[in-house]
């Protein structure tokens, strides 16, 4: 995980030492992000032999789903192994979810499976039960229909914004560097890197609704209409958990070289 998703280092430790007394799990906080508020994310590197074989095979072979539905020794297997390690993933999602920095922000979780080619799941929610189950029924009906992009790939991410969803392909890289994507995605990438060249920096005053005590708030927002006056509008990134119900907007500060312009 990104240690900057803690507001303090005793949290990394209460997430981290416990882990360290699993024999199933080592927990590293070594993935730092190019950013000033990253959204929660953690990631999970999943290695069982059995897994890796199972895939390795339905990978391979022709008919993949096929063979999957209907042998009953493989998919008892692949299920068994799929409910334990989704209730693994649950119970360490659920301490980091309790332990990060509050974030009023979908949270990312995303498992790397180390097969060949990789496969990486991805799943943005609220609500760490939506997070959880691999359900390889889903997984291995989405890479059968992929099967043409398996030869040169070196990884291939699907997604899904509940655990009650099937998995969706979001895209692919081959073993040359390139990116293999749908249209949709294609697009979201190109409206994101427009909208990162109009972001800016801000800090909020908020008021408390019932004290009247002030708190600063620093984030990002995206600038949504720029006029020829120097006029904009623009719209928050992320928000203090609470915001709408217990604070209100007193002031809003740009912030451009450390220097704070009202």
């Amino acid at each position: 995980m990104d240690p900057v998703n803690f507001d303090r280092h005793e949290n990394i430790d209460a997430f981290i030492n416990p882990a360290d007394q699993d024999d199933d799990v080592e927990a590293t906080a070594s993935m730092h992000r190019r950013s000033l508020t990253p959204e929660p994310f953690i990631q999970f590197a999943v290695s069982n032999p059995e897994l890796t074989l199972l895939l390795t095979w339905l990978l391979y072979r022709g008919e993949k789903f096929l063979r999957y539905t209907i042998d009953e020794t493989g998919r008892k297997t692949g299920d068994a192994i799929s409910d334990k390690l989704s209730e693994k993933i649950k119970e360490w999602l659920g301490a980091y979810n309790n332990l990060r920095s509050p974030d009023e922000r979908e949270m990312t979780s995303q498992i790397i499976i180390d097969t060949k080619p990789q496969i990486h799941l991805l799943t943005r929610c609220q609500d760490v039960d939506e997070a959880t189950e691999i359900r390889i029924e889903s997984l291995c009906r989405q890479i059968e229909l992929r099967q043409n992009l398996l030869e040169d790939a070196d990884s291939i991410t699907l997604a899904r914004s509940d655990r009650c969803e099937e998995w969706k392909f979001l895209y692919a890289t081959t073993k040359s560097g390139t990116v293999i994507t749908t249209e949709d995605c294609y697009v979201a990438t190109v409206e994101k890197r427009e909208d990162i060249g109009r972001t800016i920096l801000i800090c909020l005053c908020l008021e408390h609704k019932t004290t009247g005590e002030e708190r600063h708030f620093e984030t990002t927002a995206a600038v949504t209409k720029f006029d020829e006056q120097g006029e904009f509008q623009f719209k928050f990134n992320s928000v203090p958990k609470g915001f709408l119900e217990e604070w209100k907007l007193a002031s809003v500060s740009l912030l451009l070289n450390k220097r704070t312009q009202q």
